[in-house]
């Protein structure tokens, strides 16, 4: 019997989007379980109690960059951490950045306080133009190509849903960078995009 890909999260957090996009673009089936956030059995999944986690059988794996690395690993597909050293190298840098500074700004700091309507004046045109300076920095990095490396990665998979929350909360940022908007577009029309809208 197939033990089943259990993945701990919900649906609208952008990580555990990325980590069940990953699972849809390597065509394996999954379950997406609530994370129980602060309950402390969910530790045993989560030492730090975020998401996503992975669980298979007896195997568990925590943190999106590690739960796409066990995907790939269990696919007959593509690596979405690519195997060639300079698309590795590249999908990593990105991996990372987004992780650590743009998902922050973005999602954090500027979709996040949208949604509350926590923003107002001064401090909302700052942050506005911070978003602006790191989509622009995004769209650099994407180039010509319209993904992170050479074919799609993981870093294109954190990108879209963190876009998402931009579509969705203030358009006009993304429509202001057309390669960026175009890269988007064409994460939009992906098949493990579209299962995955929370």
């Amino acid at each position: 019997m197939t033990q089943t890909i259990e993945i701990f999260g919900f649906a609208q957090s952008t990580f555990t989007r990325t980590a069940c996009m990953a699972a849809v673009e390597h065509g394996l089936a999954y379950e997406l379980k609530p994370a129980k956030l602060g309950d402390v059995s969910y530790a045993e999944l989560h030492p730090f109690q975020k998401m996503p986690a992975l669980r298979k059988g007896g195997r568990v794996v925590f943190e999106t960059l590690a739960v796409v690395a066990e995907l790939d690993a269990l696919a007959q597909t593509k690596p979405l951490i690519p195997e060639e050293n300079e698309d590795r190298v590249s999908a990593l840098c990105w991996s990372s950045a987004l992780s650590d500074y743009v998902y922050p700004k973005l999602v954090g700091d500027w979709c996040i306080a949208l949604m509350q309507d926590q923003l107002k004046g001064k401090q909302k045109d700052a942050i506005r133009e911070e978003v602006r300076s790191q989509l622009a920095i995004l769209e650099r990095g994407l180039g010509g190509r319209g993904t992170f490396a050479s074919r799609l990665s993981v870093a294109d998979l954190l990108l879209a849903p963190m876009l998402a929350y931009v579509e969705q909360l203030s358009p006009e940022l993304l429509e202001e960078r057309g390669h960026l908007a175009t890269a988007y577009e064409a994460l939009k029309s992906r098949e493990s995009f579209k299962r995955t809208a929370g």
